[in-house]
């Protein structure tokens, strides 16, 4: 459905707006889903929406519109950033109206109203959903968000323990540089094979540790395939061969070659570390393997002719670092 029907409305404080989006709350559906699951009466939401609902006046709720119709309401909060960064960070929640659920609205109305967002100087946005909830993952993984973790969530107000599943959209591509200008980016290389794939993850796992502990902002890997980089008659790397390594460079390839199966339970534990993860990729499948998980992508001077690569890294939306040693 093209986005240009759709419209917004900023929600105001009047009695019409919050019954409209307490009838849409109030619905079974939605309800099941929700941390709160006992329905709202009018009584008690309404100092509820003039209190909560209308206090942050550069994160006003939405109402989407098609054509004048509403049909979604959109209500962002800002919360702390998931991730070591400086930039804003707000979350995100919508309900279409129940009756029409399925007829490709949200995704629409969702971005014209991220876009608004983006306008009022918002950087990064995260979803957080219960983990049964696999109808609004699926949503937020087709409206571009990455999935970023899984946590328990605490209810304060019945402290039932929620497993949530946590989505992040870069609303900014623009590069935030941390520590006063400096981004800091720790290299991990191919370092983690060690030659066996217990041993590799957990060597992965412990440079990752060894680079947050260290400050860095970022630590990178990176992910090839050696049919993608060495024709197969490449021969002996001369710098290597003066070292005494006198396997062919594809057979070396081969052997540093990172499983695609590694590359999330890598960005996991970055999100568990509070360090961001980054892996260069070397071909169009390395790069669709990493881009899930990555808010930043890194192309090797090895690859900087490589138009069809550097096509998908603009068409991520996402900040990019070109090497040109």
């Amino acid at each position: 459905m093209p986005e240009e029907s759709f419209s917004l409305e900023i929600c105001r404080r009047i009695p019409e707006h919050a019954r409209r989006i307490m009838e849409w709350r109030n619905d079974p559906q939605t309800l099941a889903m929700s941390y709160h699951r006992e329905p709202k009466a009018w009584e008690r939401f309404w100092p509820e929406y003039q209190r909560e609902y209308l206090c942050y006046p550069d994160l006003p709720p939405l109402f989407a519109l098609d054509q004048g119709r509403r049909v979604a309401f959109i209500r962002y909060r800002p919360v702390p950033h998931p991730l070591p960064s400086r930039r804003r960070c707000c979350d995100v929640s919508i309900n279409v109206a129940p009756e029409l659920r399925r007829l490709g609205l949200g995704g629409p109305a969702l971005a014209v109203a991220n876009e608004f967002i983006r306008s009022l100087g918002w950087d990064d946005q995260l979803a957080e959903v219960r983990e049964e909830n696999t109808a609004s993952g699926k949503f937020f993984l087709k409206a571009g968000y990455r999935e970023l973790d899984r946590i328990v969530h605490v209810v304060p107000e019945t402290q039932e323990h929620v497993a949530v599943r946590r989505f992040m959209l870069n609303l900014n591509a623009q590069l935030a540089l941390e520590k006063d200008g400096v981004l800091v980016v720790a290299e991990a290389g191919s370092n983690w094979r060690m030659g066996a794939p217990k041993r590799d993850l957990d060597m992965a796992r412990a440079l990752i540790e060894v680079a947050a502990e260290a400050g860095a902002d970022v630590v990178k890997f990176q992910t090839f395939r050696p049919d993608t980089v060495y024709v197969a008659n490449a021969g002996n790397s001369d710098y290597l061969a003066q070292e005494g390594i006198k396997d062919s460079i594809r057979d070396i390839f081969t052997d540093l070659s990172m499983p695609y199966e590694m590359i999330p339970k890598l960005a996991e534990h970055c999100a568990k570390c509070n360090i961001r993860f980054m892996s260069t990729p070397f071909s169009l499948d390395d790069f669709n393997a990493v881009d899930p998980y990555v808010s930043i992508h890194k192309i090797a001077s090895y690859e900087v002719s490589h138009t069809r690569l550097l096509e998908a890294a603009g068409r991520s939306g996402k900040p990019l670092v070109l090497s040109t040693g």
